[in-house]
């Protein structure tokens, strides 16, 4: 997981107070745009990974990301003392289509170790599915088809991470094998032509630690002019939904802000293009909100019965979505989806 930049400097202004420029996250951008539509991400995967899953009928569930082993420790200078020590890992996005598990991961800088992290994802997976499933005499350990989306350059990565998983002693490989969108070779218009629509507004963090000057901050702009352009045409001509077309615009302002905040000392400019778009976008935005809140409606109530798993009655469930106000019928039909993909999940054997 990564911020637009891993650190959060300040400088000190003359009169002595701490000025901290803002912050956008990566990682959390990418979450709130690739949960917010399904066809959107099949389009990426069917892309990536040369897969074929229908926009409409397949099954999509998101997966837990966090993954917790707990060791035994004990001071070896004071017998007394001993307990659980637990280790606490996070990746990025983890689901399933039509039961096949994948997992993406977002890196903004190059980082020789990414591979190691990503197979320890991938073990943190197939633990938590073998302990969900309980003593088995067929056990196997799966992990998910793992993609890996970089920012920025990295000469060493090529299209794809290769590594072997073998059993010591043994002469046969097992290969594992990590697919790399290495975003810095694409433009707007390559992303939207190969259907990465997800990605367009992370073409703009290309532009951080950029120098002042007036051709960078040139390059910016027209990226910025491009990417809107992009976004607004993809929804003009049905090929995103409306609730991701407000969640594009809100992560497009966020980077724009924080680009120009902290590399390009709040360029009037930019500033001036940020509220024509603004201006332009208000009552296009006022009517997608209000389409938009279905949706949002719906994803609230997926995850709610999801999370039924871990403990929570139905009877609660639906009790807790009426109080937010969420209409009994997309409650009852967020629950037979919800229902669905459990039993789709349920009916898939591993090979």
């Amino acid at each position: 997981m990564n911020q637009i930049d891993n650190t959060s400097e300040n400088i000190k202004v003359e009169s002595g107070d701490e000025h901290y420029y803002p912050v956008v996250r990566t990682d959390e951008a990418l979450k709130i745009l690739f949960r917010t539509e399904k066809q959107a991400l099949i389009r990426l995967i069917n892309g990536v990974l040369g897969e074929n899953y229908d926009l409409e009928t397949t099954v999509f569930v998101e997966l837990d990301t966090e993954f917790i082993s707990s060791r035994y420790i004990q001071d070896e200078d004071d017998a007394e003392y001993e307990a659980f020590d637990f280790d606490k890992i996070i990746a990025d996005m983890m689901f399933t289509l039509d039961g096949v598990a994948y997992h993406i991961e977002f890196q903004t800088k190059a980082d020789k170790t990414i591979a190691i992290r990503i197979i320890e994802y991938g073990v943190g997976y197939a633990m938590n599915r073998l302990r969900s499933l309980g003593c088995s005499d067929d056990m196997i350990f799966e992990v998910p088809i793992p993609v890996l989306i970089q920012i920025d350059k990295d000469a060493t990565l090529g299209d794809n991470i290769p590594a072997k998983i073998k059993v010591s002693g043994q002469s046969d490989t097992l290969e594992f094998v990590i697919k790399v969108i290495k975003l810095w070779e694409h433009d707007v218009d390559s992303l939207v032509d190969m259907e990465y629509y997800l990605l367009l507004p992370f073409v703009l963090a290309r532009h951080r630690n950029k120098r002042k000057t007036k051709k960078n901050i040139e390059a910016f702009l027209k990226d910025l002019q491009k990417v809107n352009k992009a976004v607004k045409k993809l929804f003009d001509d049905d090929k995103i939904c409306s609730n991701l077309l407000y969640q594009m615009y809100t992560v497009i302002e966020g980077f724009t802000k924080v680009i120009n905040s902290r590399y390009y000392e709040d360029n009037e400019k930019i500033d001036e293009e940020l509220m024509n778009m603004k201006v332009q976008r208000s009552p296009f935005l006022h009517e997608v909100r209000a389409e938009g809140i279905a949706e949002t409606q719906m994803n609230i109530a997926l995850i709610a019965f999801r999370d039924m798993k871990q403990g929570k009655k139905l009877r609660k469930t639906i009790r807790m979505l009426k109080k937010f106000g969420i209409p009994d019928d997309i409650i009852e039909c967020a629950k037979k989806q919800a229902e669905e993909a459990e039993d789709s999940v349920d009916t898939v054997k591993p090979d």
